[in-house]
């Protein structure tokens, strides 16, 4: 995901964390969402440092494996069914009490 630009809610990367597919990205990609570097996702601001990430994966099968656990249980817990129910009901919540 290297964007350099741009601005909005970031679908494409909540899709991939949610398929557990690992994100090599910019900060700017994932601007916002709270991800943690080597944690959810990898850093690389440039092409040279996607492939460093991309050859580090390859090198160390654990990495991916754990960044697309890691990944999908932060889509699940952000953007998943309860997620979105607890924030609709907070929602309506606070206008009926305001």
């Amino acid at each position: 995901m290297p964007l350099t630009v741009g601005g909005g809610t970031r679908i494409k990367a909540i899709e991939a964390l949610a398929a557990g597919v690992v994100i090599i990205a910019t900060g700017k990609a994932v601007e916002g969402m709270g991800l943690e570097n080597r944690f959810h996702y990898l850093n690389a601001e440039t092409p040279s440092e996607a492939l460093s990430c991309l050859n580090e994966c390859l090198e160390n099968p654990e990495l991916p494996v754990s960044l697309a656990e890691n990944g999908r249980a932060f889509a699940e817990a952000n953007f998943g069914q309860e997620a979105i129910e607890s924030a609709v009901a907070d929602a309506v919540n606070s206008f009926i009490n305001p």
